[in-house]
């Protein structure tokens, strides 16, 4: 772990050194100091460019140290000091020096174990692999930090955080590498994003707190977030579950309209005729425009007798050739002397009428008086057979 006196001496060693200064400059957002900004030293003009955020100034340093010799031998090529600036600014400014990609292959030639390590970083950086893992990779934090993408999560500050603590970490490294330790073990401690969810029963447990207040949007947002790992088998559970919701549907739809069939489907028509007075003497007072029209052609739909006690449900009575004036209809029961009877609410839907029947007992029958615009003699017995029942 990194210790008070470890960072103190390295503080103190960043202040002999302009350059080291600089660099603790940037990571705590401060201007770059350095006292002679005019000097050949390509490290100080890549830190003032980058400090100042200066693309221009960056690209031209940049595309200088491109002409540059390069190879296994020079010095410039091992400089770390110096690559990271490249790969920094590089990364910052759309990622304009593709050479650095050949001079990081250069370093690769390096057989000593620490200088490996440190260059397997800067390839990942390179190529834009930022997650904090493996022995050096608390060496990214810095850098993340530079291009304004530090957020770091519970997961990678515990990673960190347990490199950091490698004994005699500090005294394996270079000066420039303590000063990138040293910050980012303070990145650690006190810069580490604090998330809401960092966790897969967290992110569950916010989704149901907030299950009112998603829309639409918020929960096509949480989709699109899924990996396409798990997107695939997510899409395929979602709809094995709508195909399974939707056939038991189906079923339970089908099984409902079966069973309501089977219990109706003993209604049906037992006669039709113009016996007006077989009607019990009441309906004629209630029925009587129906009954007292000259115009019209009263006919008789009676349904045979329900033999078993039923549930309120609908029958529906048409005409395969003629058009209804006006029905009345009402539910008898055909006992000896005075037949008590029911009157039934009707609804016109078109061509056809609709009987809204209320509960009923065994032994009850179903009566329509339907009046038609008047049948001629020759006509009856077509009209007559013509009568259709259905129950719904």
């Amino acid at each position: 772990m990194v210790s008070l006196e470890e960072k103190i001496d390295i503080n103190t060693l960043a202040e002999s050194d302009e350059n080291l200064r600089s660099v603790v400059d940037l990571l705590e957002g401060k201007k770059v100091r350095l006292s002679d900004p005019s000097s050949s030293d390509v490290r100080k003009e890549l830190l003032l460019a980058i400090s100042d955020n200066n693309k221009a100034a960056f690209l031209k340093i940049g595309n200088r140290i491109a002409n540059r010799l390069a190879s296994t031998e020079a010095d410039w090529c091992h400089d770390d000091f110096l690559i990271f600036l490249l790969i920094l600014g590089n990364q910052k400014y759309g990622r304009p020096l593709d050479y650095i990609e050949g001079i990081i292959e250069l370093r690769r030639n390096n057989t000593n174990p620490l200088p490996q390590k440190i260059n397997e970083i800067f390839s990942a950086l390179y190529r834009q692999d930022f997650a904090i893992s493996g022995e050096l990779g608390f060496l990214k934090i810095p850098f993340l930090y530079l291009i304004g993408s530090a957020h770091i999560d519970t997961s990678e500050a515990r990673n960190a955080y347990k490199s950091l603590s490698k004994p005699g970490l500090l005294y394996e490294l270079s000066p420039f590498f303590k000063v990138l330790t040293i910050k980012a073990y303070e990145f650690v401690l006190f810069e580490r994003t604090k998330f809401d969810i960092e966790t897969t029963s967290q992110l569950v447990s916010l989704v149901r707190k907030e299950a009112n207040n998603l829309n639409l949007k918020n929960a096509w947002d949480i989709i699109l977030s899924i990996p396409l790992k798990l997107l695939v088998p997510t899409i395929i559970f979602v709809i094995f579950i709508s195909v399974s919701l939707y056939t038991a549907i189906i079923w339970i739809t089908n099984s409902y309209n079966q069973y309501i069939a089977s219990i109706h489907n003993d209604i049906e028509i037992s006669s039709v005729d113009q016996n007006i007075t077989a009607l019990p003497l009441s309906t004629e007072k209630i029925a009587g425009k129906i009954l007292d029209d000259p115009n019209n052609s009263v006919i008789i739909v009676k349904s045979n007798i329900i033999k078993s006690d039923k549930k309120n449900f609908v029958v529906e009575i048409s005409h395969n050739n003629k058009v209804f004036k006006d029905v009345f209809s009402f539910v008898q029961y055909k006992n000896k002397g005075i037949r008590p009877f029911t009157v039934v609410p009707i609804q016109k839907d078109g061509v056809k009428y609709r009987a809204f029947v209320p509960d009923v007992y065994s032994g009850a029958q179903l009566v329509f008086i339907v009046s038609l615009k008047k049948i001629p003699e020759k006509n009856k017995e077509q009209v007559v057979n013509g009568f259709i029942l259905r129950v719904e």
